[in-house]
């Protein structure tokens, strides 16, 4: 309706009521997709009713948390077993196949699997070796482009930290009424060895298209206003070249492939990107002068490193000064490092290496540490550190960047780490009789799979022990608390043993300190843990039998209908009593339970699909609504709309379907069950109106339990063998295979499945009850059935009420003029009146 407000009335016409009168059809079309809407919404919450029955009976028997889980074979023993262990290590369950009475259970010993436990691996490999630069009185001062720049004393670590200080200290330099950092920005080359200065270029509406010529065309790019170098430009600019077309007309887009840069701070070329190849091309842009940069100090590189300075850059000494960046702190022991500048000796990135490694372990041995230093193996000029012991070994020292660590770190390998701060070069070895050949030297190549040879540089040591594991069939690993490998079979018994060995190369002997492990052997290598693979040893005396002892692979295993279960922890001559006896009246009641609340469920759904409908009541218009309020008949209301939401949901296909599928579930025949529900007691109510709840006779139930348990657990609860597992992209064929394998308990649990799940089927859909009534907080909330139906009624309404208020204003304008009209005419009147009167 429309919000303007009016003045009406004052030709003495009854607009309003008169236009009220006019728009109550209209108004009628708007109440009736309100009731349409409304029969929808109580749908909705009719579903929604349902789906959270359906949810409230699953979760109670079908999640395995739960105490009342049905699905389990155990739920229908008859036999329960109590024992006298109180270590809790001997436990049993029984099947109706098991004698009444006393077992005694002695464990000789238990079945182990083979394992092999390793030597410590400890290994930290730093990064690159990078000399810090020490900024002291002797050059922390600096000129550029004529203006004073002065840096904080102290110890920067690379670079990068001492060019993003410099570009702070700039930006408080004044130049004329800018800044200088308005004029020069500090930068690491592309070569990483230097600072380099570039020049700022003021961009202002004068100069900020640049025309680029490539390939006999040009292009216009704009820039924005401001100050930036070279590098900004070229990086601007290619931000914008997949948008640039030619100048001439003909529209070509810029060349694929062709990108800007600008490495020296002046100049502005072009490069192929696929290969970096110089392209041919030209920037309009005035020439750039280089920055000048000089020393402000002595800089002599005694007490602070010496600075070496170009036109528009400097480098810096590779030094080790005293007192500045000496020092390493390894556990508990500090090594010095000489000072020394390893830049005016000439020497390479690998002899400065092998001089600190020298360094270090000199010092290390004095001091009878348990960490040695050692040159990285992947020939990166890093520097590695080994560690004897598993203890955590911390890392520090204003040395500790020079070489590659980060000071407070620690020394620990971990399992995310490369291959190759281990190995390095090929290595052939087999374990449990598979054959391994792997080049820690080379990356992984489409060749692998034809040479057997599989590339692993820059793998890490999870991947690899992961892939050993599973085509080995053993679980190798890599500790970080105990910082050993170790190889262990996946199962217990005397057939489990494995033999582990070096064919050619050093992985076994490097990561487990041994060419070749056999776990049978009566002795280890030194430094080496095995464990030898055997079978278990059990005493077992049953009811009114002597003593038996046997021999098996696995400390779980079944005798006689009873199924042991041995903790691997329980020590050699534990003891156990177990008493066996039979609970039928458990296991009725649990099927009593079960077939109650079935009951109850099927009946909730009968009752809303059997439900007549109430056609002559409708939902209530608000202005009904109101009328009732107004007159003190809120129950009134609900007596109502309780009648119109009747049979809402009769004969429903979705929830008709359900039914009918868990009816049928019951009677079809479980494939090698050997029992129906007939001869266990349970069948069909006789009443017709009760449509498919299931009756028991307790008494024959309860005799078929004590006799047949075992097929009445099959009946219920069997896994398919071919389709295990519940999946909605299933095809129909495995469907179908499934539900003719499994128990009936089963089939109920997928058909709750198909209906009410969460997960999506190979469409993206969901159960079919979620996918017609939505879930709230979910998206089906929003895309389900009934959801869409809903939002297209509020469309249809906001359209609805915008066409009432349009023609209600419509009205009232048509009948604002024929008021004006009738004062016109009112005034026209009163005057002739006058005329007449006055010539009387």
């Amino acid at each position: 309706m429309s919000n303007i407000n009016r003045i009406t009335g004052l030709s003495g016409f009854d607009v309003d009521g008169t236009i009220q009168k006019l728009m109550k059809a209209e108004n009628a079309k708007v109440d009736k997709v309100k009731q349409d809407r409304q029969i929808i919404q109580w749908q909705q919450d009719l579903y929604r009713e349902q789906i959270s029955n359906i949810n409230t009976f699953s979760s109670t028997y079908f999640d395995v948390t739960k105490d009342t889980y049905i699905l389990s074979p155990n739920t229908f023993s008859v036999s329960s077993v109590t024992g006298s262990d109180t270590t809790g290590k001997i436990n049993a369950t029984a099947t109706s196949a098991a004698r009444t009475g006393t077992y005694n259970m002695t464990v000789n010993n238990v079945a182990k699997g083979a394992n092999i436990s390793g030597k410590t691996v400890n290994v930290e490999q730093g990064g690159a070796i990078g000399f810090s630069i020490v900024v002291d009185s002797n050059n922390k001062t600096f000129q550029i482009d004529g203006s004073t720049v002065t840096l904080d004393e102290g110890n920067y670590s690379n670079l990068s930290q001492m060019a993003a200080a410099l570009n702070t200290k700039m930006g408080s330099v004044a130049v004329g009424s800018g800044k200088l950092s308005d004029n020069a920005v500090a930068v690491v080359s592309g070569d990483g060895k230097n600072i380099q200065f570039n020049k700022k270029i003021k961009i202002d509406t004068t100069n900020n298209t640049m025309t680029l010529n490539v390939d006999g065309k040009s292009y216009n790019a704009i820039l924005p206003n401001g100050n930036y170098s070279t590098s900004d430009i070229a990086g601007m600019i290619n931000g914008q070249l997949s948008n640039l077309k030619s100048s001439d007309g003909s529209n070509t887009p810029f060349p694929s492939g062709v990108v800007l840069q600008s490495t020296d701070g002046q100049n502005i070329t072009f490069i192929n990107k696929s290969d970096n190849t110089a392209h041919a091309g030209s920037v309009s842009m005035a020439a750039v002068p280089a920055v000048t940069v000089t020393s402000g100090g002595s800089n002599t590189g005694v007490t602070g490193t010496k600075l070496n300075f170009g036109t528009n850059s400097f480098g810096y000494d590779k030094q080790i000064i005293t007192g500045k960046n000496d020092t390493f702190t390894i556990g508990g022991t500090t090594i010095t490092l000489a000072q020394k500048d390893y830049t005016s000796s000439g020497t390479s990135d690998a002899d400065i290496t092998t001089d600190l490694i020298t360094q270090i372990n000199t010092q290390l041995t004095a001091a009878s540490a348990t960490v040695s230093a050692r040159a990285a193996l992947d020939g990166s000029n890093a520097i590695q550190l080994v560690s004897t012991t598993s203890a955590q070994i911390g890392l520090s020292g204003s040395a500790a960047s020079t070489l590659g660590f980060a000071s407070g770190s620690q020394l620990a390998q971990s399992q995310s780490d490369s291959i190759n701060n281990l190995l390095s070069g090929s290595a052939d070895f087999t374990i449990n009789g598979v054959e391994f050949k792997y080049d820690f030297s080379r990356a992984a190549d489409p060749s692998d799979s034809t040479t057997g040879i599989i590339g692993a540089k820059g793998r890490s040591v999870s991947s690899i022990m992961s892939e050993i594991s599973t085509k080995a069939n053993v679980n190798i690993g890599y500790s970080e608390l105990t910082r050993n490998f170790t190889i262990a079979s996946r199962n217990t018994g005397a057939d489990k043993n494995f033999i582990a060995k070096d064919n050619s190369g050093a992985f076994m002997s490097t990561l487990f300190g041994a060419g070749t492990v056999d776990t049978a052997a009566a002795t280890p290598p030194a430094g080496i843990t095995t464990q030898k693979a055997v079978d278990g040893s059990f005493t077992i005396t049953e009811p009114g039998g002597a003593a038996t002892t046997v021999t098996e692979a696995l400390n779980n295993f079944s005798i006689d209908g009873v199924t042991y279960k041995i903790d691997p922890s329980a020590a050699n001559g534990a003891t156990s009593t177990l008493n066996v006896a039979q609970n039928v009246d458990g296991t009725l009641n649990k099927i009593k339970d079960f077939v109650n609340k079935y009951n109850d469920l099927i009946g909730k759904i009968n009752a809303k699909i059997d439900e007549k409908r109430q056609y002559s009541y409708k939902p209530l218009s608000d202005d009904e609504k109101k009328s009732l309020k107004d007159s003190g008949q809120e129950d009134k209301i609900t007596e109502l709309e309780g009648k119109a939401k009747e049979g809402l949901l009769k004969n429903d296909l979705s929830l008709e379907n359900m039914a009918s599928q868990m009816r049928t579930a019951f009677y079809d025949t479980v494939k090698d069950a050997g029992i129906n529900l007939y001869d266990i007691g349970l069948s069909t109510s006789d009443d017709t109106t009760q449509r498919g709840k299931i009756v028991i006779d307790e008494d024959k139930l309860k005799q078929a339990l004590q006799t047949d348990s075992d097929k009445i657990s099959k009946l219920f609860t069997q896994k398919s063998t071919s389709q295990p597992y519940y999946s909605p992209v299933m095809s129909n064929s495995d469907r179908a295979k499934r539900y003719s394998e499994e128990g009936i308990f089963q089939r109920i649990s997928d058909i709750v499945q198909d209906n009410v799940r969460m997960s999506r089927d190979a469409q993206g859909n969901k159960g079919l009850l979620i996918q017609k009534a939505g879930v709230q907080g979910d998206i089906t909330d929003t895309n389900g059935l009934l959801p869409k139906e809903l939002q297209e009624k509020d469309d249809l309404i906001k359209q609805l009420n915008d066409k009432l208020s349009d023609k209600e204003d419509q009205y009232y304008k048509q009948f604002s003029a024929m008021e004006q009209a009738l004062e016109k005419l009112n005034s026209q009147s009163s005057w002739l009146a006058q005329q007449l009167g006055g010539g009387q």
